[in-house]
């Protein structure tokens, strides 16, 4: 489970009075439109925006469909910033299962289907991340991973 303050902010976004919701929503395009301008593409920034207002009216409503449809957005945003505009190969991927993960961290489902088709979204963009990279960077990213499972591997004699 995810600690409380995102599920607070969220019930604070989704409280809001309207008018003070049309502010901070007005406030937060014209930022994101001002990175997009210097960036040069816009295209991210469309479905960040929509995943956002998805993202919002869950926070308003509590519905899970609008939240995994909030999340696939936004994590396509990101995803997109980072893959087309970034360069960066199988990001996309990764931050659109990052992002289901999340969702189903935040509302879990009883099989955490969400969660296994981020996981499997994530470690395809991996992999395609790894084969575009360079030996260094990919010796990098192994030995990293290898630290990450060392580090939270049960150990032997010690309760998991």
């Amino acid at each position: 489970m995810l600690p409380a303050l995102p599920r607070r902010l969220a019930r604070w976004v989704g409280g809001l009075p309207p008018v003070a919701l049309i502010g901070l929503t007005l406030a937060v395009c014209l930022g994101l439109a001002a990175v997009a301008r210097l960036l040069g593409s816009s295209a991210w920034l469309w479905a960040l925006l929509a995943g956002g207002a998805f993202l919002v009216a869950y926070g308003r409503y509590g519905s899970r469909p609008v939240l995994l449809l909030g999340a696939a957005l936004t994590g396509s945003g990101v995803g997109i910033l980072l893959e087309a505009v970034a360069g960066w190969d199988g990001a996309y991927l990764m931050s659109v299962g990052a992002a289901l993960g999340m969702a189903d961290a935040l509302d879990p489902t009883p099989a955490h289907l969400p969660l296994v088709v981020g996981g499997a979204l994530g470690v395809i963009g991996l992999a395609v991340g790894l084969a575009a990279a360079d030996l260094v960077t990919a010796m990098l990213l192994g030995g990293l991973a290898a630290a990450a499972v060392a580090l939270f591997a049960p150990r032997p004699g010690k309760r998991a």
